[in-house]
Formats: structure tokens, C-alpha cells, sequence
């Protein structure tokens, strides 16, 4: 459910930039053309920081190497990355663009609420990631697969078995309607 709404929510964003920011006035920050290019590289970016938080620090380089490729500067690049909480600050930095356009009031408090929501979607995959697994899940988990495993190992014996015979089967089959075909 959280995922579903995250996602809905991201496109929103893009479709409200791209209906509210109809005046092309940007003031050059970033290598974007405008406003919509830049809410739709920062719409990204908080996508791929939430990645990069829900997979670790591992992911940080591949996170910074996707930030370049959307086209932030090398300073917003080394802000994301620095940030404590990188998927709050993408949604923070998507207020901002919002609050330098200039927004309408009404369309500014629309496109708040929808990072309002996302900001809320953060926090529960954060309690969800954060979240330990009960010791009954693990032991049945474990179980499960202690008792499944073996038998479909097993199983995929069987079916190799089987795949082989039939090849076998195939082959003969057509070594014996080629010798017809030949004499």
C-alpha cells in the first residue's frame, strides 16, 4: 500500500509541475532548462534516495553517480549526499523549487500536500525497514524451508530426470523416421 501511494504520489508531482509551472522563468541552478525538468530530476532523485536508504550505505556511490546523471551541480550532488536523512531532503529541495517559482497559493498548498503524503510514506517504510522480525517468523521461516528444500531439490532430480528421458525418447524418434525416410 505505501509503495502504491509512493508512486502515485511521484507521478503527481510531475503532472502538478506540469500543469502549475507554465511560465518558463528559470533561473539557470542545476544543467536543467526549467522548472518541470527540474522537478522531474528531483522527483527521481527522492526516489533513488529512498533506494539508497532502504538498500544502505552500500548503495551511496551508485546513489551519487545517478544523481550526476539526472543533472544536479556537483555542490547539490554533495548536499544530497551529506544530508542525514537523503529522501527528506529530496523532499525538501522539492519544496524549495516550488516555493522559487512562485507558485499560486492554492496550487502551492496542493503540491504540498502531495509531499505532505510522501513525507508520511517515508516514515512508514522507515518504521517498517527499522521494524525487527519476530524470533515465530524466523523459526518458521526456517522451518518451512528446512522442510521444503530437500524435497524440491528432490523434485528437480525427478524433472531433469524426466526432461532427459523424454529428449532421449525425441531423438530415437527421429533416428527411427530418418532410417524410414532413407530407405
Amino acid at each position: 500500500k505505501v509503495w502504491g501511494s509512493i508512486i502515485n504520489k511521484t507521478r503527481s508531482l510531475v503532472r502538478q509541475s506540469n500543469t502549475f509551472f507554465k511560465d518558463d522563468r528559470y533561473p539557470g541552478y542545476g544543467n536543467f532548462r526549467d522548472y518541470r525538468r527540474r522537478v522531474a530530476a528531483e522527483t527521481s532523485a527522492f526516489t533513488r534516495c529512498l533506494r539508497c536508504f532502504l538498500r544502505g550505505k552500500s548503495d551511496e556511490p551508485v546513489l551519487e553517480v545517478e544523481l550526476k546523471r539526472l543533472g544536479f551541480t556537483n555542490e547539490e550532488v554533495k548536499e544530497y549526499m551529506a544530508s542525514g536523512n537523503k529522501q527528506c531532503f529530496a523532499l525538501e529541495k522539492l519544496g524549495e523549487t516550488a516555493r522559487l517559482y512562485g507558485m499560486k497559493e492554492q496550487d502551492r498548498a496542493r503540491f504540498d500536500t502531495t509531499l505532505s503524503v510522501l513525507c508520511d510514506n517515508v516514515g512508514a517504510c522507515e518504521r517498517i525497514f527499522k521494524s525487527p522480525i519476530p524470533l515465530v517468523y524466523t523459526r518458521h521461516t526456517s522451518r518451512y524451508v528446512g522442510f521444503f528444500a530437500p524435497r524440491v531439490m528432490q523434485w528437480q532430480a525427478e524433472l531433469r530426470v524426466l526432461q532427459q528421458s523424454v529428449e532421449e525418447m525425441s531423438v530415437l524418434r527421429q533416428k527411427h523416421f530418418d532410417g524410414e525416410l532413407k530407405a
